[in-house]
């Protein structure tokens, strides 16, 4: 017959065995599982993915896995600065370029950069529309942000696919990236249509290489510090837009838009940019960049948007509003929305 501390030992065995055997059961009911980061989740059957709303084989995915954060350094804690009204100053400082592309959800992005003594305000949204979200279909818009040492300028882009071809939204999302790409990369006396070229001669290689039926307008505006103010210099291919406001003042830069044929634009890589447009802003100006679902329903002052806009944009409207008002409802413009605003102080 076991002693005393032997019996305690192997209850003790027991009682472990048991809670191991409980936890595997809950671990096993969850269906817990560990993917890479970029991989794609569905719900469903096991093994299986769901059918699309429509029958078919669904949207393409993408050739490229999801761009991922790193961690790059350790950086010391920063005290608690405050900006106006008392209120804390939270805007991070831009550090790489920036694509804002939601294909299934609404995305927003903010920041700021000082250069040249001007401090640049940076808000940066996508919404996929309504006409989208209606058959089940993922938004086809992309936006970007980043700045080009070499040229001392900040570069906007925006970019629409084209809602005739599936992949389009894919092809947009890769001529912003490879438009910053090349933003920082081309030199100061180069101009903006050489990211263009360099933009176009990438997506063939990306169509080719994964099979995708995508075309996309593509839309540039780059700031920089002067001694006169700030150089705004903007080019594009389609009917995304760039504008700049001043309070109470609008002005379109880059507009191709024809009126009544929403769906009849020119696009990359197809087409070639028109000439770049220089003007010479002070502070106190926004520059924004946005596919024709938030240009669109600019329509220059006096507009419905431009009115309310000017109430909101004197100074730079926090994220959520930003996205809120990139957002704004109206039966008329289903299409996606997206932009990239920069208030010069």
């Amino acid at each position: 017959m076991a002693d005393g501390p032997t019996l305690i030992a192997v209850v003790g065995l027991l009682a472990l065995a048991l809670f191991g055997w409980i936890a595997l059961q809950r671990r096993r009911s969850h269906n817990v599982q560990r993917v890479p980061a970029g991989a794609e989740v569905s719900t469903g059957r096991a093994g299986k993915a769901p059918p699309s709303p429509s029958g078919s084989a669904g949207p393409a995915r993408s050739p490229r896995p999801a761009r991922t954060s790193t961690f790059q350094k350790w950086l010391p804690p920063k005290p608690l600065r405050f900006g106006r009204g008392g209120r804390p100053d939270t805007e991070p400082a831009l550090v790489d370029p920036v694509v804002v592309h939601g294909s299934w959800c609404d995305s927003v992005f903010h920041a700021t950069h000082d250069a040249g003594g001007t401090r640049f305000v940076i808000r940066a949204a996508t919404v996929r529309g309504k006409a989208h979200a209606y058959d089940r279909e993922p938004g086809q818009d992309a936006v970007g942000v980043g700045w080009s040492a070499a040229r001392g300028a900040l570069l906007l882009v925006a970019a629409d696919g084209l809602g005739s071809l599936r992949d389009s939204g894919t092809v947009a999302q890769t001529a912003a990236e490879l438009a910053l790409d090349h933003g920082a990369r081309i030199g100061p006396g180069d101009p903006l249509t050489e990211i263009f070229r360099r933009v176009s001669a990438g997506l063939y290689r990306e169509i080719d290489r994964g099979g995708l039926e995508g075309a996309t307008t593509l839309v540039l505006a780059e700031l920089r510090p002067t001694r006169d103010g700030v150089l705004v210099t903007t080019c594009g291919v389609g009917d995304s837009e760039a504008w700049v406001m001043r309070p109470g003042k609008w002005k379109a830069l880059h507009h191709e838009r024809v009126r009544d044929s929403e769906n009849i634009t020119r696009h990359l890589p197809k087409h070639q940019p028109t000439e770049g447009h220089d003007l010479v802003v002070r502070r106190g100006t926004v520059v924004i960049v946005g596919s024709d679902g938030f240009a669109g329903a600019l329509g220059g002052e006096g507009s419905p948007l431009s009115r309310e806009l000017d109430k909101h944009w004197p100074d730079p409207p926090s994220a959520v509003d930003f996205l809120a008002q990139v957002g704004f409802q109206d039966d008329y413009f289903n299409d996606d929305r997206s932009a990239v605003a920069v208030w010069i102080q």
